[in-house]
C-alpha cells in the first residue's frame, strides 16, 4: 500500500511540476492577448458613438439590400464613393453623399 501511496504522490508531484512549466511558457503570450483585448475594448468605448452612427446610417441601405436579396435570385445596387473618380469613369463627377 505505501508503494501505491509513492506512486501516486510521484506522479500529482510530476504532473504538478508539468503543468507550472506549462503555465510559466504560457504565461508571456496570455498576457501579450490580454493587453490586446484591453486596448481592443478601449477603442471600441473611445468611439462608440462614432459606431452607433455608422450602424444607424447604414440601416436603411441593409434594409433595402435585405428586401431586394430576399425578393430574387439578382440585384443591382450602386454604393456612391465606392470607387474613387480616378479608378473608374462609372463616378467621373465623384460623390457628394450628403
Amino acid at each position: 500500500m505505501a508503494l501505491f501511496l509513492t506512486s501516486k504522490c510521484n506522479n500529482v508531484a510530476s504532473r504538478d511540476k508539468r503543468l507550472k512549466t506549462l503555465l510559466s511558457e504560457t504565461r508571456a503570450a496570455s498576457q501579450t492577448v490580454i493587453d490586446r483585448d484591453a486596448e481592443l475594448t478601449t477603442m471600441l468605448h473611445r468611439n462608440q458613438d462614432s459606431l452607433t452612427a455608422g450602424i444607424q446610417r447604414m440601416a436603411p441601405f441593409v434594409r433595402l439590400m435585405t428586401n431586394t436579396l430576399g425578393s430574387g435570385h439578382w440585384f443591382d445596387g450602386y454604393i456612391c464613393g465606392l470607387v474613387l473618380p480616378s479608378i473608374s469613369a462609372a463616378n467621373p463627377g465623384g460623390c457628394n453623399p450628403r
